[in-house]
């Protein structure tokens, strides 16, 4: 049986205060992690790095003189970035029926292929 991994193994702390955490790639694509990371260039300096085949790593290190948390960073990093995959997962599966409906949506009552009458039933 193999052993799940704690959080621990995921985020690790440096000698210097940098916080570093690595990503699956299996569950987060480039994207949803660089717009993630690019969230919060603000309040820390954010390196992007591969890991292994499977996984990217992420170090934040505090910007100076900023009163942060950099634990709560990564917390809100780790949500940004599951929140944007998810929503291009979303993208994926239903994007082409949210165009369909927006498309219908917006056009002229005399361009519907449906007519009124039927659509009332």
């Amino acid at each position: 049986m193999r052993k799940q991994k704690g959080i621990e193994d995921i985020i690790h702390e440096d000698k210097e205060g940098r916080f570093f955490i690595k990503l699956s790639k299996k569950f987060f694509e480039k994207d949803a992690i660089l717009f993630a990371a690019d969230t919060f260039t603000d309040r820390c300096i954010i390196y992007i790095n591969p890991v292994d085949n499977d996984c990217v790593g992420v170090t934040f290190k505090k910007k100076a003189n900023l009163p942060i948390d950099v634990s709560i960073i990564i917390d809100e990093f780790c949500n940004c970035v599951l929140n944007r995959q998810v929503k291009k997962k979303k993208k994926k599966k239903y994007g082409g029926i949210r165009d369909l409906i927006v498309e219908h949506a917006f056009k002229p009552i005399h361009d519907l292929k449906i007519p009124l009458k039927k659509a009332e039933m």
